[in-house]
């Protein structure tokens, strides 16, 4: 879907996710159940289902595990270098002191972790989702025909 207003005008909402997920959220928080914002609020909100639902492909980085990630850790007090993580390794184990570490798996858990801990800057919010896409497959370099090809629908990770 391609975005009919303001300044991201003739961008498809796919990529505005990457590009920038904080406007991305910023929509989906809006009031409003008509018009061209209401749907690309329905359409991100889909495409944030999408992307909670896309697997890792990730290495998990417990100590000589060979699993695929499920979930990711970040410091508390940083927002950027996040460690992938198996549901049978422990996010702790890398020293970190206890309650010191935000554990996420989902898309608005994300975007919240960085409101809460990062003062909502547009450039963290890019670089933790960007991290966490590529974890789940997307390329290093983005534009509209890879943002599009993240969300395709894929029968072995079901509907959104």
């Amino acid at each position: 879907m391609i975005i009919e207003f303001g300044k991201y005008k003739g961008m498809s909402v796919e990529l505005l996710i990457f590009r920038d997920p904080g406007y991305a959220n910023w929509i989906c928080n809006q009031p409003g159940r008509v018009g061209k914002l209401a749907e690309a609020k329905a359409h991100a909100r889909k495409l944030a289902r999408l992307f909670d639902r896309k697997p890792f492909v990730a290495e998990c980085s417990g100590r000589n595990c060979k699993n695929i990630a499920t979930r990711f850790s970040v410091f508390k007090d940083a927002h950027l270098n996040p460690v992938w993580w198996c549901n049978d390794c422990d996010p702790y184990s890398l020293c970190a002191g206890p309650g010191r570490l935000a554990v996420l798996s989902r898309f608005v858990r994300a975007i919240d972790h960085v409101e809460m801990y990062g003062g909502g800057k547009r450039a963290t919010f890019k670089s933790l989702i960007r991290e966490f896409g590529t974890a789940k497959g997307l390329p290093r370099r983005v534009g509209e025909k890879q943002a599009q090809e993240f969300f395709k629908s894929d029968e072995e990770w079901g509907p959104p």
